[in-house]
């Protein structure tokens, strides 16, 4: 047979009934498709959102990575209220509450089915110093009067409020700074670095006048003059080889302690009756 001949009627009939047939079938088994997803996902709804993925109460709530802030603290900041569908909860949502009402850097909120729970894990902003600025201050409002506030070991701004609502609350550093918050906090981090390996107790940093910066420590008043990081790195070596001078002098006898020339440190002592005062150069050990 030739097979450029026509073909026949016949032929051409059985052909478009096959190619019918195959249409047919292509469409029942994707509207078969379409109504076993959205079964699947009827009885997923159903299933979700049924009781067993209900959040009842705090209990159901793990709270991970805290260490100043208690459980009970960091659930009553989550602001949820109870029952709550376990979906219904945005993480996201939650996570931005917590770090808005607590002394909270970073949190992450998961949910979790079997058992259902929420796990919330923060980390905290953890005061290593009181600050008093007035900085903040004029920000929030243009008053001019000091504002007193925490400050972590970076230099962030902790709201004294949130830490005081904590149950129960914890003291206080003992550390504090004072002065231009914008001015500590940028070098903050590298200054904390060095009080926290100091092994002489610091107080107080005074940073009120930046050409004549002043500590309070265990031993005395220190004298630091205007701050640099190199200078400010051997006045804390220097200041930690004075750890053993109350066995040499009495503090009390100590007016304050001078590293503004770190080639001539000298010890300030108290005025008495006899004279005004006497300075001695300093010759660490």
């Amino acid at each position: 047979m030739d097979p450029l001949a026509p073909l026949s009627r016949r032929h051409l009939d059985l052909r478009r009934s096959h190619l019918r047939r195959r249409r047919h079938w292509k469409i029942a088994r994707r509207s078969w498709r379409l109504v076993a997803v959205g079964l699947v996902a009827i009885m997923t709804a159903s299933l979700v959102t049924s009781a067993p993925w209900v959040i009842r109460g705090p209990e159901q709530v793990d709270v991970l990575g805290n260490r100043m802030l208690s459980d009970d603290h960091v659930r009553s900041l989550l602001g949820i209220s109870y029952p709550q569908s376990l979906w219904k909860l945005q993480p996201q949502v939650i996570a931005a509450s917590l770090r808005a009402r607590g002394p909270v850097a970073h949190a992450e909120v998961t949910r979790q089915l079997l058992p259902p729970k929420l796990v919330v894990q923060v980390t905290e902003l953890f005061p290593v110093a009181v600050i008093e600025s007035t900085v903040s201050a004029q920000r929030a409002g243009g008053n001019p009067r000091a504002q007193i506030g925490l400050m972590d070991s970076q230099g962030t701004w902790i709201e004294l409020e949130r830490y005081q609502a904590m149950r129960p609350i914890p003291q206080l550093p003992v550390l504090k700074a004072i002065g231009d918050y914008g001015t500590i906090q940028r070098e903050w981090a590298f200054i904390y670095r060095w009080l926290s390996l100091s092994p002489v107790a610091v107080q107080v940093v005074d940073w009120r006048n930046p050409r004549s910066i002043r500590l309070q420590t265990e031993l005395g008043p220190v004298e630091l003059g205007t701050y640099g990081r190199d200078r400010w790195a051997q006045q804390m070596a220097l200041l930690a080889r004075m750890r053993s001078l109350p066995q040499q002098l009495d503090p009390r006898q100590i007016d304050h302690i001078d590293f503004r020339d770190l080639e001539r440190p000298a010890i300030q002592m108290r005025s008495t009756t006899l004279d005004k005062g006497a300075q001695q150069q300093l010759k660490p050990p």
